[in-house]
């Protein structure tokens, strides 16, 4: 990756229309350990946990149609340049990478227009915890949930 690299920036850019801030929010309640293996379906889930979880799975499999799959907004999954895409889904792969997770918090986001929910992760990468990183869901048309942030920041120190 070189320095000009979007997620390096702070922000994950999928297409022209679509800028998805990878960043902020605060935390709440639930928890769940998971050690990740295996594959993950794209579909994405009926809760805010489930994506996350499914997002996560899709993530150590580097499964990037899966994980392209569950990353969007109310809409459903970001279109666009399937090459872009296919990049993008490739970098918050190898940030995201990981041995272990654990779901920490969920809470609602005040202020959207849409359904959105605020899931923190604990992530154990090469050994390394952090704490609670962000992951934003927001439902779709279709009752859906989609990851639409990350907050990559908190793995890159960007």
């Amino acid at each position: 990756m070189t320095a000009r690299h979007p997620l390096l920036r702070g922000a994950l850019r999928l297409g022209r229309r679509s800028a998805l801030p990878l960043a902020v929010l605060l935390s709440a309640c639930a928890t769940q350990t998971v050690s990740s293996t295996g594959g993950g379906s794209g579909m994405a889930g009926t809760s805010p946990l489930q994506s996350v979880e499914r997002f996560l799975v899709a993530v150590n499999a580097h499964d990037l149609d899966n994980m392209a799959a569950l990353f969007g907004t109310r809409d459903g999954p970001f279109q666009g340049n399937r090459a872009e895409i296919e990049i993008q889904m490739d970098a918050l792969a190898t940030i995201l990478s990981h041995q272990a997770y654990e779901i920490v918090s969920e809470r609602q986001v005040p202020g959207r227009q849409d359904p959105t929910t605020r899931v923190g992760v604990t992530l154990t990468i090469d050994g390394e915890v952090y704490p609670d990183v962000s992951f934003v869901t927001v439902r779709t048309g279709q009752g859906r949930w989609m990851v639409q942030e990350i907050d990559v920041e908190r793995l890159t120190g960007g």
